[in-house]
């Protein structure tokens, strides 16, 4: 596998359509045995990556 072949699963970040960006997400929700139920305590931040190609990095 080379560089050229990744580089088609990570775009550049200026390639990214504004609409199609990625926003702060507060979900609370999530489904079990296809039922939708509400988190009623305590949650945390989570931080999940996102590759993009950047000059400095390969991708």
């Amino acid at each position: 596998m080379d560089s050229a072949y990744l580089k088609k699963f990570f775009p550049e970040a200026q390639s990214i359509p504004a609409e199609c960006r990625l926003q702060q997400v507060h979900q609370k929700e999530y489904v079990i045995n296809g039922t939708i139920k509400e988190q009623k305590g305590t949650t945390r931040k989570d931080f999940l990556p996102i590759c993009i190609s950047r000059e400095d990095s390969l991708p």
